[in-house]
């Protein structure tokens, strides 16, 4: 790793750092807030709708920084991975219970298969996270209850996302990459924090237009 690539991992580090601590506080105040307050007053019932606001608010930008963390440790060189053979269905039902949650905030419908019983070479808890990268950015700019599909297949995964506006996809993973599309602001960092990871396996990740239109991201986590 060049200085340049070191000083922008510690950028991001110091980032991440600086934006947790004002959260942390901002939640636990809300948390007392909701716990002061009573839903039977009127009055009380206002205050804890704007404090759901500000909660679900809060939450978003936890996780911006929870990206901003683990990516600066990605591109410092720091990532430790332990590298098994998962069997792909169970590996792709892994990450659906994982991106379920999220993907309820846009009401994205997740599905997953495998198409046949070729292991998948990884760090499951990597794995996860790389594919909730893409799932993240597509709750942002997503129409509602679109479907996200997840496939297993020939020792990789593939994850088909509805990403409108979306174009130059074979440069999306590239760190200078930038999209002027609405929405698309803070996709550098979520491409970027899932092609690390899947490059930090000695992998390849891509990404190509499907035919009805949505973007298919190919991971594949250790190159045979």
């Amino acid at each position: 790793m060049d200085d340049r690539e070191a000083a922008y991992a510690d950028l991001l580090g110091a980032v991440s750092h600086d934006l947790r601590n004002p959260l942390s506080t901002l939640v636990m105040a809300v948390q007392l807030l909701q716990a002061m307050v009573s839903a039977d007053d009127p009055n009380g019932q206002r205050v804890l709708a704007i404090a759901e606001r500000i909660q679900r608010q809060s939450v978003r930008l936890t996780r911006l920084a929870d990206t901003i963390a683990d990516l600066s440790v990605v591109r410092g060189g720091a990532l430790a991975l332990t590298l098994e053979p998962h069997a792909p269905a169970a590996l792709v039902d892994a990450i659906v219970d994982a991106v379920k949650p999220l993907a309820a905030e846009r009401e994205l419908g997740v599905t997953g298969s495998a198409s046949d019983d070729v292991p998948i070479e990884c760090d499951r808890a990597r794995a996860v996270q790389a594919v909730a990268a893409l799932v993240q950015l597509a709750v942002k700019v997503a129409p509602k209850s679109s479907p996200v599909i997840i496939v297993a297949q020939a020792g990789s995964l593939e994850v088909t996302l509805p990403l409108p506006g979306l174009d130059e996809l074979d440069r999306i993973f590239e760190p200078t990459w930038r999209s002027p599309a609405p929405g698309y602001k803070t996709a550098p960092l979520l491409f970027g924090l899932a092609g690390g990871l899947v490059e930090a396996h000695g992998g390849a990740i891509r990404a190509r237009r499907a035919p009805d239109g949505a973007v298919t991201v190919a991971l594949t986590f250790v190159r045979r």
